[in-house]
């Protein structure tokens, strides 16, 4: 059998760093229940069989990395700042592509039904884990009831009867 690349090895390397990372995160997170820590736990396990099965390619690894950070890439809360701080802390090579948060205090706008509801649901999460100043909390806070008060959206807030 012929021997793993050395650009495989460097990418298995730093994608062992990433699941410690990931695992170190949901052994600390308050917001997830025994039951779903026990399982994105679970999941941290499987993508490291996975990930040292061979024959494997470094593309199977960037695959097995979007899906593993899925949640701290798109999402928002106190697990994602922690992720991504322990990330830099810890020097791993890895790129937050996107920060639903700053990216919306920049645009001054929710986009999206999906970014409301991230941003909603995380709204005090992020106040307290320190990810909003006072002033971005009230600029937040505003953009959320704009959303929610857009006749346009109105659709997405009825109650059902």
């Amino acid at each position: 059998m012929k021997s793993p690349s050395a650009q495989f090895v460097r990418e298995l390397e730093r994608f062992d760093a990433l699941l410690k990372l990931v695992a170190e995160t949901h052994h600390v997170s308050r917001r997830l229940s025994e039951s779903d820590r026990a399982q994105a736990l679970a999941f941290v396990d499987e993508s490291r069989e996975l990930a040292h099965e061979r024959p494997f390619r470094v593309a199977g690894l960037r695959q097995l990395e979007r899906e593993l950070l899925c949640v701290f890439r798109e999402g928002a809360g106190e697990d994602v700042e922690d992720f991504w701080r322990r990330a830099a802390e810890a020097e791993v090579e890895v790129v937050r592509k996107k920060d639903v948060v700053s990216d919306t205090l920049r645009r001054g706008r929710v986009l999206n039904m999906i970014q409301f509801v991230t941003l909603d649901d995380a709204f005090e999460e992020l106040q307290e884990c320190g990810k909003l100043d006072p002033d971005e909390t009230e600029r937040l806070g505003q953009m959320l009831i704009a959303f929610e008060s857009a006749p346009e959206n109105q659709a997405f807030f009825l109650d059902d009867p």
